[in-house]
């Protein structure tokens, strides 16, 4: 049967040769369990075959990292701060949607971030901002849910109320206008929107960015 074995498993090593001793990909793995019973040889380097299927097989150990967990600090500036909230705010507002349960709703994007105030401030009662030292930011996100089983992308267009704290930057309120994408006739009315996905993923990043729990970066060494 060895000899059998080892004339079947060099007939095919002879016409296969340059994939099994050049390349390395091996036979079947039954030719390759003949092959091994026979102690049949791959002839360019002169391995055995047995040799060639563990080289090939064998589990190879894992590279060890070194590194360290980077954690960022809160910035205190406003446009740092936003610039890294909408980098984070997909992630965290759809962990909102899992904890609600609308596994259909998924945030794509927020970005276009602009620092330009209106110069009408719900919030403001006073024309001093030294008074009321809220900040305004506008945003767009763009979101993906299912409706009828059919997928659709709405954009939403945000106005958002930072307020700073001797802790940190607070969420004020936001309001928040609909529309569909690509843009198709008009947006919504603006609502408040501070208890929705978005809303709820802001104060959940601002609370993470002002307990120095952000999500860090693995930096290699």
């Amino acid at each position: 049967m060895n000899s059998l074995a080892a004339e079947i498993v060099n007939s095919v090593l002879s016409q296969g040769r340059l994939a099994c001793c050049k390349s390395g990909f091996g036979l079947t793995s039954a030719l390759l369990t003949l092959g091994t019973l026979a102690g049949a040889t791959c002839p360019a380097q002169s391995m055995p075959l047995q040799n060639l299927i563990l080289s090939r097989t064998s589990p190879q150990p894992a590279r060890k990292l070194t590194g360290t967990i980077v954690t960022p600090t809160c910035p205190g500036e406003l446009q740092p701060l936003v610039t890294r909230m909408l980098a984070d705010l997909p992630s965290y507002t759809n962990r909102v949607y899992l904890r609600a349960g609308l596994k259909q709703n998924y945030l794509i994007l927020a970005d276009r971030p602009d620092f330009n105030p209106l110069p009408l401030n719900p919030l403001q009662s006073s024309p001093s901002s030294e008074n009321n030292p809220t900040q305004q930011v506008f945003f767009t996100t763009l979101e993906r849910m299912w409706i009828r089983n059919q997928p659709v992308q709405v954009q939403q267009f945000h106005w958002l109320f930072l307020s700073p704290g001797g802790g940190g930057w607070q969420l004020a309120t936001i309001y928040s206008m609909t529309g569909s994408y690509p843009a198709q006739g008009t947006a919504s009315p603006p609502r408040e929107s501070s208890a929705e996905s978005v809303g709820q993923a802001i104060q959940d990043w601002l609370r993470d960015c002002r307990g120095g729990f952000l999500p860090g970066t693995f930096k290699a060494r």
